[in-house]
Order: structure tokens, then sequence, then C-alpha cells
């Protein structure tokens, strides 16, 4: 999946795949043409069957956290799968450090 956003929740990169499920996005200047951004209460999910294989792969993304380091929250960037069923999760823990979690 290769989702470049330029103003649009369905991504301009060579995968051309809706999200099936998009919610509450907005979109900023980002480091090249637009980005989007996924605030508190939105979301943005895509279809994973086909398209993420999970014994291989890359995960690249320009982050622009919009929270106070010092934020006890976790914060999702990336999922696919279930915890602890052949699953990958990246994200910030509530103590600020980056945690890449993977599952098989």
């Amino acid at each position: 999946l290769l989702a470049h956003f330029e103003g649009s929740d369905k991504p301009a990169g060579t995968a051309k795949l809706a999200p099936a499920g998009a919610k509450g996005l907005k979109d900023e200047a980002g480091m090249v043409g637009k980005g989007v951004i996924v605030g508190p209460g939105a979301r943005l999910a895509y279809p994973v069957k086909g398209v993420i294989d999970p014994k291989a792969g890359t995960v690249e993304m320009w982050v622009k956290p919009a929270r106070p380091g010092s934020s006890a929250k976790s914060r999702v960037l990336f999922q696919a799968g279930n915890a602890f069923n052949n699953g990958l999760h990246l994200l910030i823990d509530g103590a600020n450090n980056l945690r890449l979690i993977a599952w098989d």
C-alpha cells in the first residue's frame, strides 16, 4: 500500500485503494504536497487482505506529532492485524517511546 495524500482521504500513490474507513480527516501541508491529519476521534483504515504481507514489507511515514511530549497517552501510528495474532503495531507509548511490536 502506497498512500500519498493530496487533500483527499483517497491516496494518490500506486495502490489507489480506497480506505475501508475514513472519519474526521483533515488535510495540511506535508513534507511534499499535502498530508493528512488523523486527530482525536478520527480514523483511517485500509483493508489488509492482498495488500499487506505479514512476512515481509516496509512501513514508512512522516509523522508530525500535534501533542505535548509529556502526554501520558499512547498513540498508534500504524496497526496491521491483531495483537498476539499475526499483528504489527507501531506506536508512541505513554512514556514517549517509539515502539514496534510484532506478533506471529
